[in-house]
């Protein structure tokens, strides 16, 4: 895989995961098949159409909703919805 297509799949990974944990939203599940600049750039729409179709009160009073990120065989975290969104999405975007 190359280093550019890596980042793109985390960034809209992680983007749109918060749209499904926070607001209730179905998103697509994005993989590691991208073998072109245009597979990159639809990956890239994909993510933006979802924050086009996002409710902002579906994401109402979710500061203290429970969150969990498991990542098989490497990390599991139990947070809050604000911190969440603090110290997971933000500084991986």
């Amino acid at each position: 895989m190359h280093p550019l297509a890596l980042q793109i799949f985390f960034q809209v990974t992680t983007a749109t995961k918060a749209l499904e944990r926070l607001g209730g939203m179905e998103v697509p599940t994005f993989g590691f098949d991208a073998a072109s600049f245009q597979d990159l750039y639809t990956q890239i729409e994909q993510a933006l159409e979802c924050f086009e179709k996002a409710q902002p009160e579906a994401f109402a009073e979710k500061e203290d909703m429970p969150v969990t990120i498991d990542v098989p065989n490497m990390w599991h975290f139990d947070l809050n919805g604000l911190t969440y969104l603090q110290e997971f999405v933000l500084p991986n975007l």
